[in-house]
């Protein structure tokens, strides 16, 4: 009897360790990647947290990703694919490291079309839309540029009332980032708050945070690439700031940004403007099913024209900038703006001839 005794409590004290033992040192499933846990006699699974957001089922990456290797496969320098559901944005993005002039003129094949106006371009191929020339390649979103620049043409919805979304007579009238100025109407803000650019290797689901309007200056490094955490920040908040609407986006200087830039007569015939619209990539969790809610933003900072500056002052400003903050990569020949060399239209006379004119 003794014995029998010894032995149940030696039983129940190995139990116990055990118990014990799995207490203090949970176990990871190795097909569910979920941690498991023995809280007394209740079993926690503790989901890991997500490494990226949620793919999209608007616009599969795999369609997206295929559309840009068939392109680069006439022309290596496609490198993404823009879409902005409701528009006829539906476009190869190209890229070209010699500067931001290269497809100023061309279309997406690489042809030049140096004599097109704005009087004329409806002749021709729908030119570029293409990544700004400092952008740095990665192999992912995180090991790239964190502002990710786009620039296209407008040569036709220039000022309110704006064309707006997608119709057969605007996708007639209305070519490459045309219809962009639909999101200038709050409806349609909210509507599309997400824009989709993915490269072949690595999809983008990006959230707007901002649609708004700038002047040309070095005090607004706005197309800056390269931006550091603080810069992109400072970004942010202006961006904020000058937006026609209030996004409920969380946004700050640790996202990833993308900033779609084109040309714009809302504020008169003045030059130096331009009409934005800047996102931010989705977080690790985020779905391009989540809502976003948009209001009017009743203070909205509007472009300071009064301080009039020359492309070259402009140029060399920035690459100043751009030196501090990037001295082993910054550009040494030309930076800012690249539609400062075209004309669009033929409106009022300006005092700088350099400007993009209208």
């Amino acid at each position: 009897m003794r014995n029998l005794k010894s032995k149940i409590t030696i039983y129940m004290l190995a139990l116990g360790i055990l118990v014990a033992a799995q207490f203090f040192y949970p176990t990871v499933s190795p097909t569910s990647g979920m941690a498991l846990s023995l809280l007394g006699d209740q079993i926690s699974l503790e989901q890991e947290a997500p490494a990226t957001f949620v793919t999209s089922e608007v616009n599969a990456f795999a369609t997206l990703s295929k559309a840009t290797k068939s392109f680069a496969s006439v022309n290596p320098d496609v490198k993404g694919w823009l879409m902005i559901p409701g528009t006829n944005m539906n476009m190869p993005v190209t890229y070209s490291s010699m500067d931001n002039n290269y497809y100023l003129y061309r279309d997406w094949k690489g042809n030049n079309y140096p004599n097109i106006t704005w009087k004329n371009w409806f002749n021709y191929p729908d030119n570029a839309t293409y990544v700004d020339y400092r952008h740095r390649w990665g192999d992912s979103w995180q090991t790239s540029s964190k502002n990710v620049v786009l620039y296209g043409h407008n040569w036709s919805n220039l000022r309110a009332p704006f064309d707006i979304g997608t119709s057969q007579a605007n996708d007639r009238t209305h070519h490459m980032f045309a219809q962009l100025a639909s999101y200038t109407n709050i409806d349609f803000a909210k509507w599309q708050p997400h824009i989709y650019y993915s490269t072949a290797d690595y999809e983008g689901i990006w959230r707007v945070f901002s649609v708004g309007y700038c002047e040309i200056t070095p005090n607004f490094f706005y197309n800056n690439p390269n931006a550091t955490k603080a810069q992109r920040q400072e970004l942010v908040d202006e961006w904020r700031k000058r937006s026609q609407f209030n996004y409920d986006v969380d946004v700050n200087g640790d996202d990833i940004l993308l900033t779609l830039t084109t040309c714009t007569r809302q504020h008169g015939s003045t030059e130096n403007q331009r009409f934005v619209v800047v996102a931010r990539l989705l977080r690790p969790g985020e779905s391009e099913k989540d809502p976003v809610n948009i209001t009017v933003n009743p203070n909205v900072k509007h472009p300071d024209f009064t301080q009039p500056v020359n492309l070259a002052q402009l140029q060399a400003q920035q690459v100043t900038a751009q030196t501090q903050e990037n001295s082993a990569e910054a550009s040494t020949t030309q930076s800012g703006d690249p539609y400062a060399n075209y004309e669009l239209d033929t409106g009022a006379p300006s005092f700088d001839s350099v400007w993009l004119r209208s």
